[in-house]
């Protein structure tokens, strides 16, 4: 069921991109759900989007470094057993490089976003020839012994959880006033070439998974899987893995953006502490 539930997200990507490329510019002064929700449907309603905004913002950074350790962790096993250190660490040159200021590090992640795309879409542009050389693979085969019954819930946590690709989508609508000008303009095409590159990993990944029948053993991630079976052992696997360490740590710097920005604009309106007016 996997692909049928990509095809899902992806048709909710698809609406987010649509609904927010509207925002763009229909609130060029950012706040993304919490603006929109509060101008339209009433201040609870903004509210309850801006609760949503501020805890998703935190849970962003706990997911993308902790998938970031488990990604590297595929490649250097000797890792997993210090997660938490390493996770750290990596929250803490985050920290640093975000407290340069929102330019400079806009320009610090640029190197690991061109770093991913240009190593994750050549590699999946090789599975896709290796797929037609070698075949479909056999799922039913590769899989492991079946635990549980397919549930509704499971299909669900799924759903969930594939979710999590649209990280980041929100974000460009919170942080239109920090685009150069025209502000929405650059805003709207940075939106549309993510969401773009968003879908094609995406779908692109789910459907390799499923036509090679790669099934991840132990703690290896299912990407890392996908990796060993395209490009086995070596180099470019491992610099695909740190590749993607990079790429979720990028993630996780967003929310020092978003965050900020969504907790000024309710400190503006009195819904949070601010510094009293003199």
């Amino acid at each position: 069921m996997s692909f049928p539930i990509a095809l899902a997200i992806i048709a909710i990507l698809i609406i987010l991109t649509l609904s927010y490329y509207q925002t763009i510019y229909g609130y060029p002064s950012g706040g993304g759900s919490y603006t929109v929700a509060r101008e339209n449907l009433g201040e609870k309603a903004g509210l309850v989007a801006a609760m949503a905004l501020v805890v998703d913002y935190i849970l962003v950074v706990a997911v993308s470094l902790t998938a970031g350790v488990e990604a590297i962790g595929s490649a250097f096993p000797v890792l997993l057993p210090y997660r938490i250190e390493v996770a750290l660490l990596i929250l803490i040159f985050i920290v640093i490089v975000n407290l340069r200021g929102a330019r400079e590090a806009g320009t610090a992640i640029a190197i690991p976003v061109y770093l991913f795309f240009f190593s994750y879409i050549p590699m999946l542009a090789y599975g896709a020839w290796v797929a037609l050389v070698d075949g479909p693979g056999n799922l039913v085969a590769a899989a492991p012994p079946v635990l549980e019954p397919l549930t509704l819930i499971l299909l669900l946590h799924a759903f969930s959880s594939g979710c999590t690709a649209l990280t980041g989508i929100e974000a460009i609508s919170n942080a239109v006033p920090a685009f150069e000008e025209p502000k929405s303009k650059n805003a709207g095409r940075t939106l549309l070439a993510m969401s773009f590159l968003v879908g094609l990993l995406f779908i692109g990944s789910t459907g390799l998974t499923q036509y090679l029948a790669v099934i991840p053993r132990g703690h290896e991630t299912i990407l890392s899987a996908l990796s060993h079976r395209i490009l086995g052992e070596g180099p470019i696997y491992i610099f695909i893995q740190l590749s993607t360490l990079l790429i979720l740590a990028v993630a996780a710097s967003t929310s020092f953006t978003g965050f900020p920005r969504v907790a000024a604009l309710l400190a503006k309106d009195s819904y949070i502490a601010r510094a009293k007016a003199i």
